[in-house]
């Protein structure tokens, strides 16, 4: 796009008006020329706020980087998202939190205080960790990044001296707040195993656990699971 634009231009554009022009677009090209879109031989007029009233602070200042695998984040951010509480402001749980574990490792840690997840990705850190920061990203902005994992190879974040967050893909950079709020001491929770360890195949236990889901209902929504020596049991019961 370095030869539509020329040097000051800035556009704000409706989200949804736009992206409708981009499905129906059918020519390669788009101009831009005051209010006026234009591609081919279609014309749209879309009226956008004054660049002037619509500032960003963003994070100007950051302190050392984090670099990750993408596909590892992808993962670990798809799973950790099931255990966030998106309608809940109290105690951060509307977000995930980056938590370093050690110079070389990052968990990633969500919960919405009935169910805890916990996934842990390889993480490079340029220095000390920043162990003082209690970083919780909210879901809005996971779910983006769940969005550009799978276009980028790795990525980078930083956190703001004067709070936020910056991640940097090959294709994007995003500029977020944190959540306000100090997250659980999720790691009080989480006491060391004890005691025998069983090994499942995870393909037929995920099956199991599929089949016995297609009873349950939203009053029933959780399985009942016991463990003897013949291996996993699990079971639902609902109304009908």
């Amino acid at each position: 796009v370095g030869d539509c634009f020329h040097p000051g231009m800035s556009r704000l554009l409706p989200v949804k008006s736009f992206g409708r022009i981009l499905d129906a677009a059918t020519d390669e090209e788009i101009a831009f020329a005051d209010d006026v879109i234009k591609c081919g031989d279609d014309v749209w007029e879309l009226q956008a706020p004054d660049i002037g009233d619509w500032q960003f602070s963003g994070v100007p200042d950051t302190g050392r980087d984090y670099r990750v695998d993408c596909d590892q984040m992808h993962v670990s951010l798809s799973l950790a998202s099931i255990s966030v509480d998106g309608e809940s402001t109290r105690y951060a749980l509307g977000g995930v939190l980056f938590d370093c574990l050690n110079t070389d490792t990052l968990a990633l840690v969500a919960t919405d205080s009935r169910r805890l997840s916990i996934n842990e990705v390889d993480c490079e850190c340029d220095g000390e960790p920043d162990s003082d920061v209690d970083a919780v990203v909210p879901l809005k902005t996971v779910k983006l990044l769940l969005g550009l994992c799978g276009t980028a190879g790795s990525m980078s974040f930083a956190f703001g001296n004067q709070g936020g967050i910056v991640f940097r893909l090959s294709n994007a950079v995003i500029h977020s707040p944190l959540v306000a709020g100090r997250f659980p001491a999720w790691r009080k929770v989480m006491q060391p195993a004890g005691g025998d360890l069983f090994t499942f195949p995870a393909s037929e236990l995920g099956t199991a656990l599929k089949a016995a889901s297609i009873t349950t209902s939203e009053e029933s929504r959780g399985l009942h699971i016991t463990l003897d020596d013949s291996g996993i049991t699990a079971t639902s019961k609902a109304a009908d």
